[in-house]
Formats: structure tokens, sequence, C-alpha cells
């Protein structure tokens, strides 16, 4: 049925869980198809079997392949996630030292595997270590990766969005409009599903800050107002210091800096009220940054 063993294996513990979910037993499953025994090792991924016999085994949990598939993709696409969701703790915690050695990790993974996932992770995890002067940027092949994998973008998932949010500071600035726009328009992807839309809400975060960086001051306060219109249903505290950090870049661009540094003491203030010191200590030195400016504002 599969060529490759690790797909087999895969595919053997994922038809475990599905039953086990049903109450079928080994024997239940295996019934007129295979022996219990052979069925089992299928499930530990020590054996394959073909293609004919595993479409039977999958009438005999109530399984059909094309339900079997989806949820295999949802598998896969959680398991994708997981740097991601690591790298985004790291970064919340001021870990970059760790948030550089898991990019490498992803990079000789995908030395070792050739899965295109691993190099995409890798890509993306340099994007954020650039902003903490890890990188100097994006190579050109690494780009030219990026911007491929998103012109080949149909439908979006969950990992798509991790790859979106990390990387939009990097891609082109027009290509960055366009995918935005698409994605706020599949409401169904993140209206009902908490985690896809904190992802949406920090994916406007960061392009508000590329917005006021190509100096589109009004395009980035329609994105203010966006983002609360998204984050109505799901507001939560994350989510109102992304909301300030929006407001915050905005004053700054204003040259209200004292507002600006006003916004981030309260952030500050929650970072450090929930024991998050590494975090509060970055926004601390951004404040700094603000009152400098404001000193030397004519």
């Amino acid at each position: 049925m599969v060529e490759e063993n690790e797909q087999a294996e895969s595919y053997g513990k994922l038809f475990r869980e599905l039953r086990e979910q049903k109450h079928i037993s080994l024997w239940q499953a295996a019934f007129g198809i295979l022996s219990k025994s052979q069925l089992s090792r299928f499930e530990l991924g020590e054996n394959d079997i073909s293609l004919s016999k595993f479409l039977l085994l999958l009438e005999n949990i109530n399984f059909s392949m094309a339900e079997f598939l989806e949820i295999s993709d949802q598998h896969e696409n959680n398991k994708n996630t997981r740097s991601f969701e690591e790298a985004g703790l790291l970064e919340q915690n001021g870990k970059i030292s760790e948030l550089l050695e898991l990019c490498k990790k992803e990079s000789l993974a995908y030395q070792r595997s050739e899965k295109f996932e691993h190099h995409l992770n890798s890509i993306a995890l340099k994007a954020v270590l650039c902003n903490y002067g890890k990188y100097k940027r994006l190579s050109q092949y690494e780009l030219e990766n990026l911007i491929e994998y998103f012109v080949d973008l149909t439908t979006w998932s969950r990992y798509d969005l991790y790859v979106f949010l990390f990387t939009l500071q990097h891609l082109p600035y027009d290509m960055v409009k366009e995918l935005t726009k698409d994605l706020l328009s599949q409401k169904k992807f993140y209206e009902k599903i908490p985690e896809n839309q904190n992802l949406i809400l920090m994916t406007l975060r960061n392009l508000s800050v590329v917005m006021v960086e190509h100096n589109e001051i009004p395009q980035a306060q329609a994105i203010l107002e966006k983002f609360r219109e998204v984050g109505k249903t799901h507001w939560s505290i994350n989510v109102g210091i992304a909301y300030e950090l929006i407001r915050a870049n905005l004053y700054e661009t204003h040259r209200d800096f004292q507002k600006s540094s006003e916004i981030l003491e309260d952030v500050v203030f929650v970072f450090e009220r929930f024991g998050n010191s590494a975090t509060a200590k970055i926004y601390c030195e951004e404040i700094k940054k603000l009152r400098k400016k404001q000193g030397n504002r004519p």
C-alpha cells in the first residue's frame, strides 16, 4: 500500500488510533482480511500491506479512504506546526539562543531527510532570527523557495499561516498584501477556530509594522481596526498586548514618542505581572529608545 516505510508507519499508527476511538478490537478490524498479528504489526509500523487490503480494513472500521486521508493530512499539519509553536514560546520568553538552536535543528533535519517542510521551517525560523541580529537576511535561494511556496498555495492550513506569520516581513510587499486579502476572505478558516484566529491577529500585527515601514499609515490604521474586528470574539491578554503594540507603533510613526512609551510601559507591567521578565526587558529597551527620540526631537 505504501512505498516508503515512514509513511506506512504513520498510516498504521493513525489506523490504530481511529480503531481504538471506535472501540473496535484488533480481531474485529482484521476479520476476513488479515490475521490479528499481521494487523498488529502494521499498526506498530513493523510491516506494510497492500492498498486493496487497507481499503478493506478501513471498511471494517467504517472509514472511507477520503476520510482517512483528510485526517492524516490534519495530523501531519499538526506535527509540522510544533516547531513554530515552540519557536513562539521561545521568542515570547526572550530565549533567542534556544530559538537559534531550533533553527539549526530544522536545517539539519532537512539535510538528513530532504523533507521540504524542514527546509521551510528553517527558513521561517531564520526570518524571525533576522529581527534579533542572528542573521542579516534570507538568502536569495531561500527567498525564491518561499515565494514559490506561496505562489502555489491554493488553500490555507494552520501550517501555511505560521509560515506566513514568521516570514511576511521578508516577502515582496505587494505579495504580502494579496496573501493577506486572500487569507481574510476565508472567514470559515478562522472565525470559529481560536488557534487560527490568534495566528491571524499576530499576522495583522506584523503586517501593520510592514505598512508603517512603507509609510502607508492609513492602511496600517485600517489594519488596527481589522484587528479589533477579528479579535472581538476571542479577546485575551495576548490579543490585547498585540493590539497595544500596534497602537504604540502607530504613535511612534506619528512622532508621539510619549504616548508610545506610555503604552509600552503598560505592556511591560503585564509581562512582569505574569513573570515574563525576559520579554519585559526587551520592551524596556524600546522605551529607552523612545525617550531618547523624545529628548532629541526638535
